[in-house]
């Protein structure tokens, strides 16, 4: 019994070294991975080895096709009722002159504002009347307008589109494209191409930027002020992830 256990101990053992051996024969003849290759295969072991995370900009000019434009009037009295009176009076007069210009009645809102200045000794009442015009040329004429029936100071217009897609579109394409370009430099630097769209996130910030006109102290005609509607800036912002394929 022990000799046919030490036969079988000694094959077992043999066996182990032949595996040894062939194991060391066999790294001893690899060729080790080039860089290159090294590299690439250590980006494919990552989750996040085929994507490219990049943020685009694309922005086109679009005409405004709205304006709008405020009016203010201002009383003093010594009660509250007679600087009321003369706000509102100097109002009416602002408004009737908007719609009789063209202006609808959904497009003027009000609001007031009236306080006691003690330091003068005096109340204060202010009106203020805001104007959508849709017809952007008019804009200047209705300033003039609304001026010369009372108004004591205005501004704007201010310019924007009533449809806030405008131009969206063709601003998105920009931007991707822009993102792309990114993409495809990164993606020759580390010897990879990029393959595809995997996602696009809008990054676009909102904002408003008011354009201001001047104003008036006068009642009597004034005069129509020059008027250039220019365009309007539509940006969009956008972070996009490309899959890619080695080249």
């Amino acid at each position: 019994m022990l000799a046919g256990r030490r036969i079988a101990l000694l094959g077992l053992a043999g066996g182990l070294g032949a595996a040894i051996a062939l194991a060391m024969a066999g790294l001893g003849r690899a060729e080790p991975p080039a860089p290159a290759q090294a590299a690439q295969n250590e980006l494919a072991a990552s989750p996040l080895a085929r994507y490219l995370r990049f943020t685009g900009t694309g922005t086109v000019h679009v005409r405004p096709d709205t304006a709008g434009i405020s009016f203010t009037t201002t009383g003093t009295g010594s009660s509250k009722a007679e600087a009321v009176a003369q706000a509102g009076g100097q109002m009416r007069h602002v408004i009737d002159a908007m719609e009789h210009h063209g202006v609808r009645r959904g497009d003027l809102q009000t609001s007031s504002d009236v306080y006691d200045d003690t330091s003068r000794g005096v109340w204060v009442a202010s009106e203020y009347l805001q104007v959508t015009v849709h017809d952007t040329r008019a804009a200047s004429q209705l300033i003039s307008r609304g001026l010369a029936a009372g108004a004591d100071s205005s501004s704007g217009p201010q310019y924007s589109l009533s449809d806030t897609s405008t131009g969206y579109d063709a601003a998105l394409q920009a931007a991707v494209a822009d993102a792309r370009a990114h993409a495809e430099a990164a993606a020759s630097l580390i010897g990879v191409r990029v393959s595809g769209v995997i996602s696009v996130d809008d990054a676009s910030p909102a904002s408003t930027v008011p354009i201001y006109g001047t104003a008036a102290d006068s009642l009597s005609a004034v005069p129509v002020m020059p008027q250039r509607e220019g365009k309007q800036d539509v940006t969009v912002s956008v972070v996009v992830t490309f899959g890619y394929t080695p080249a």
